[in-house]
């Protein structure tokens, strides 16, 4: 990670407990800060990806993937736009299924890098079972409709926390000769 990346990640971090912060103060509009960082996040996401591939990616094996990925976070930033109005249990669902991924993923990628012998797969781990354990949270309370801001609170803290592990943590810099 460059300087300028571990910059970047530590911008983002507060941006992120900032966000956490203003919607925990503001309980009565939260559920609808939620969604619009939600939206915001997926709309830049998506767009980075596609700038992504049609900058570079395309010219690459499995560049296609990163088109697919970069339209769906497209599509599913628009989707958030529009569910302002809908009752917040869709919403719970929707954070269900985004930390449950994310945890998945995470969790896998851990044991990949564990059978691999490498450096900080714990961190992974830990990160894919927090994510997981945010969405039994999600399931937990989804009748509740004030704990969608404390939940999605929760995860922005935690993820501002693991950018900044990560932001400070040392990376291995491969030379080629």
């Amino acid at each position: 990670m460059s300087a300028f990346q571990r910059v970047r990640s530590m911008i983002v971090a507060a941006l992120m407990v900032a966000c956490g912060i203003i919607m925990l103060t503001v309980i009565n509009i939260g559920y609808e800060i939620v969604c619009l960082v939600l939206c915001i996040t997926l709309l830049v996401s998506g767009i980075r990806h596609l700038i992504y591939f049609f900058r570079m990616a395309r010219h690459m094996v499995g560049g296609r993937m990163i088109l697919y990925k970069g339209v769906i976070l497209l599509d599913l930033g628009v989707f958030t736009a529009t569910i302002f109005d809908i009752p917040q249990i869709y919403v719970m669902l929707y954070l269900f299924a985004g930390n449950m991924v994310s945890g998945g993923i995470s969790i896998f990628r851990a044991l990949e890098t564990k059978k691999l012998e490498a450096p900080h797969w714990r961190l992974t781990l830990v990160h894919g079972i927090t994510n997981i354990a945010i969405a039994v949270l999600c399931i937990v309370f989804i009748m509740n409709t004030e704990m969608v801001v404390f939940i999605y609170a929760l995860g922005l803290f935690y993820s501002a926390i693991m950018r900044i592990v990560s932001s400070f943590r040392k990376t291995a810099v491969v030379y080629v000769q």
